[in-house]
This record gives structure tokens, C-alpha cells and sequence, in this order.
């Protein structure tokens, strides 16, 4: 038999494979608000969920988009975010095809999605189309059904373009749209559409609004105190 080896680059494997694997299997809400988008998803087919970075409102959505897979509720994932660069920065200075340029903006989803299904697992539903990511120069036109939809960062659509987003429903689909309205992108003088879409909307039996607060920020307790002092009312924003 012959001889085996790089014994230590097994051991860099098997030490991978555990790596896969290494993340909380049942996910509890930390606080109100988590709890209430948590429910909202269950019950409702297109949600709202709105506030500030950091309150778990696009890991919450990932985590329910596997789990509604796994379970074999709907067949397809679908992530979709707007191509808008923070601070009038432009996606042309980005190099690569649209593919490559999107990737910095989807990558939240990527890492929770890798996170939940495994690596290995993650790669297969891309290959295979159970998992897409679509950017909303190709979306106009398309109908998703027996889908769940992520659109993140949704502040940065512009009135019409939330428009275009929600009537993409088809048959057995479900929406969630994650968003925060203080840190919205567009032009000054253009309204966002998570803004138009909250007032619209309101009132609507098919519609879930979930707002979170800045101290229900769960990114880390230093990202809550940066947050504050950014709040209109603290005496050192005076």
C-alpha cells in the first residue's frame, strides 16, 4: 500500500469541514423587535423590516430564506440589492463584469447564506439556480414564484423602482425588505421608495412594517454608543 501523504494538509481539511458546521442551529430572537420580524415572516407575505445597521434585520431574513428552503416551502432564494455606492461613489471605479461589481454590495447575504448551508452546499444551489442573486438591471420583466425574496438594503430604490420590486410576486413567493431611511444614498432631492412604500402600504392586511430602534442595535455594544451620538436629540450633536 503505497505511502500516504501531506498528513498536515488533511488535517487542514477536517479542520475546515468543522469550521462548516460551526454556527447556532436554532436562532432566537434578542430582543422585541427581532421577535416580531421573526413572526412577520411567518405570517405575512411581503415584511418591512426598518432600522438602523447592526439589529440583525438582514441576518434574520437569511436565516428564515434557508430555513423556508430546507423546508422545503419554496424552491428558490432570490437576493437582490441596489448597485448604489455610498457617498457618491461610483460602481465604475469597480473593476470586473456587473457580476464581480455586485459582489461587495451582496456579500452580508453571501457570508450568512455560506454560514447556514455549509460552503460546499452554498456553491451547489448557486450552480444549480436555487440560489440567485440578481441585480435590478435584469430584473424588469421577471416574475419569482415559489421563491423567497431578499431585498436589501431598500432605501436606496428610488419610488419606481419599489415599484418594479414588489410587483416581481408571482405564485408562493414571499418578500422581505430590509432597510434603514437614515442611511439612504439616493440624490437629495429624490424620495426613497422604502419611505413612499411605508405610507402607501400602510394599512394593508398583506403588509408587515417591523421597526427597530437604535438601543436594539446587536452588532456590538460599541456600534449602539457610535449610533447614539448620532441621534438628533443628544446634546453633543448641538
Amino acid at each position: 500500500m503505497a505511502k500516504r501523504k501531506y498528513r498536515e494538509r488533511d488535517n487542514i481539511v477536517e479542520l475546515v469541514r468543522e469550521e462548516e458546521h460551526s454556527y447556532v442551529k436554532n436562532v432566537r430572537p434578542l430582543n422585541p423587535s427581532q421577535a416580531a420580524l421573526l413572526h412577520a415572516i411567518d405570517t405575512t407575505p411581503v415584511t418591512f423590516a426598518v432600522g438602523p445597521a447592526g439589529t440583525g434585520k438582514t441576518y434574520l431574513a437569511c436565516i428564515k430564506a434557508v430555513e423556508a428552503l430546507t423546508e422545503g416551502r419554496y424552491s428558490r432564494i432570490i437576493i437582490t440589492r441596489p448597485a448604489v455606492a455610498s457617498f457618491n461613489e461610483q460602481l465604475g471605479f469597480l473593476p470586473g463584469s456587473l457580476e464581480s461589481k455586485l459582489d461587495p454590495f451582496l456579500r452580508p447575504c453571501v457570508q450568512t447564506l455560506s454560514e447556514r448551508l455549509s460552503p460546499k452546499r452554498f456553491r451547489k444551489y448557486l450552480e444549480e439556480g436555487i440560489i440567485e442573486f440578481v441585480s435590478f438591471a435584469h430584473m424588469r420583466g421577471r416574475t419569482f414564484t415559489n421563491a423567497f425574496i431578499i431585498a436589501d438594503e431598500v432605501q436606496n430604490l428610488s419610488v419606481d423602482a419599489m415599484k418594479m420590486l414588489v410587483t416581481r410576486l408571482g405564485l408562493n413567493a414571499q418578500l422581505v425588505l430590509c432597510g434603514d431611511l437614515s442611511q439612504s444614498d439616493l440624490p437629495a432631492a429624490e424620495r426613497s421608495g422604502l419611505d413612499d412604500a411605508l405610507k402607501r402600504f400602510e394599512g394593508l392586511d398583506c403588509v408587515k412594517v417591523v421597526r427597530f430602534a437604535e438601543a436594539e442595535v446587536v452588532r456590538s455594544r460599541v456600534v449602539a454608543d457610535l449610533l447614539g451620538r448620532y441621534l438628533p436629540e443628544n446634546p453633543q450633536n448641538s
